[in-house]
């Protein structure tokens, strides 16, 4: 029986297929573990979609609402299975939820609020929409945003700490990809390894000047990206 894969994602801008990480995840898993999927740009969840979010996939006619979800269906479907090792299962999962919950705060902040940043990313991402949708629906989307970091606490952070806290995350990943090519083990990529890699390329994608020190001058981190994207083109 041939798997059908069709994945409703936001459209993506640059180099990179979606603007949104969660539906890079989806996408990056399936070009890992060679999985055919379609991939349907939409404007927002479809009707049915019961947490009003997207990623959704649907796989043989079976919906799947969470990223995570998605990549554990994903490697079900595999004949590899190598997205959550089965020694390291738990790490993996707790890795994914990490960079799911932690990284999104830095990439929204740098990406939608910070004045310099939001210019260069709306330019990048939305040039193609009509302008009077541009005019009238990003500026809503954006104070919803920001919202969100108020609620959370992070917008009221001092932007040196928001720097420094992403830094000390960079350098500990550094650490790590010293030690070993990939975050969990020496032998392949794991579920974590492409959550993370899709945060930092949607985080580099307009090439903020801000993070240009925190990401520069990381050989090992470098090396683990050139060797992530080539898993994943």
């Amino acid at each position: 029986m041939t798997t059908k894969c069709t994945l409703y994602s936001w459209s993506g801008f640059a180099e990179i297929p979606s603007t949104s990480p969660y539906c890079l995840k989806v996408i990056y898993a399936a070009r890992y573990l060679k999985i055919p999927l379609e991939v349907k740009y939409v404007n927002g969840p479809p009707s049915w979609a019961l947490r009003n979010a997207l990623p959704v996939v649907e796989v043989n006619g079976k919906r799947v609402e969470d990223s995570s979800e998605i990549l554990e269906q994903l490697n079900a479907l595999s004949a590899n299975s190598e997205l959550y090792p089965k020694d390291l299962i738990l790490e993996t999962q707790v890795w994914e939820d990490w960079a799911d919950e932690n990284l999104r705060y830095p990439l929204v902040y740098f990406r939608w609020v910070h004045e310099q940043n939001w210019q260069v990313f709306k330019k990048a991402a939305f040039s193609k929409m009509p302008g009077p949708v541009r005019l009238l629906i990003l500026p809503i989307i954006r104070n919803k945003i920001k919202g969100f970091l108020k609620e959370s606490g992070y917008l009221q952070k001092p932007e040196a700490e928001k720097l420094s806290a992403l830094a000390q995350t960079v350098d500990l990943l550094e650490l790590r990809l010293t030690q070993q090519p990939f975050l969990l083990n020496s032998r392949h990529a794991t579920a974590a390894d492409i959550t993370v890699y899709s945060f930092f390329v949607s985080m580099l994608a307009t090439n903020p000047p801000q993070l240009q020190p925190i990401f520069g001058g990381k050989k090992a981190l470098t090396a683990w990206m050139e060797s992530m994207k080539k898993l994943v083109s």
